[in-house]
């Protein structure tokens, strides 16, 4: 196994080990492995990081942008999935929106 392998092998170690925290998975009561750890971006204490999604749209003459992002967090034994949402909307720098045309 090359380095890179053996650094990939960590990784998914340690994945699987944070996701053993949960007292349901080791019950068997949630899936034994994550079903989204392709999607995994960061651990935390307590806390899965999923893949962010973004998106645009215009609302009301402004511009604004979302981020979505799955996070799973411990909650009483068990990976609850919650969504974040993070919305920016485009000011004139004096808390004013700007308008369209």
């Amino acid at each position: 196994m090359d380095v890179a392998g053996a650094q990939e092998l960590q990784k998914r170690l340690e994945q699987q080990a944070h996701w053993l925290q949960a007292e349901a998975v080791r019950e068997g009561r949630q899936p034994r492995t994550d079903p989204d750890v392709l999607e995994l971006e960061e651990l935390g204490t307590g806390v899965r990081f999923y893949r962010r999604e973004p998106e645009r749209a215009s609302f009301d003459g402004s511009r604004a942008g979302a981020t979505l992002r799955v996070a799973k967090r411990l909650v009483g034994g068990y990976w609850k999935t919650e969504i974040e949402i993070e919305i920016e909307i485009e000011t004139d720098g004096r808390g004013r929106r700007h308008a369209d045309g």
